[in-house]
């Protein structure tokens, strides 16, 4: 049986591969770039840590971007409630949040 990696395990092995940097505050240490990138005004991409489920869904309620990337990299939203408007956004009805949504059946 596959090992399972924890998160913390998950995230040391992305950057001892030299796939990401380390976690930092865009806040308070502003968004790792280098001055060429800075210059020619280039996207950076940036993976946001979630603490838990309910951070992911308030940072995408407010983040609609999150929620497009993920659509348009991946094929499906994965955020599925507002929690504004507690419908799922993905089939427009509402349901319970542990509720699979009507676009995953069949």
């Amino acid at each position: 049986m596959e090992e399972r990696l924890d998160f913390e395990e998950w995230l040391k092995y992305g950057y001892d591969q030299k796939w990401i940097g380390p976690p930092v505050c865009s806040n308070c240490d502003g968004v790792p770039v280098y001055e060429d990138e800075v210059e020619a005004d280039a996207c950076v991409h940036i993976l946001r840590l979630y603490r838990d489920e309910m951070d992911k869904m308030m940072v995408e309620n407010d983040h609609p971007p999150s929620v497009w990337r993920a659509t348009n990299r991946w094929g499906k939203e994965d955020i599925t409630y507002s929690l504004i408007n507690p419908y799922c956004i993905r089939c427009g009805t509402t349901h319970a949040i542990d509720a699979k949504c009507g676009r995953d059946a069949g």
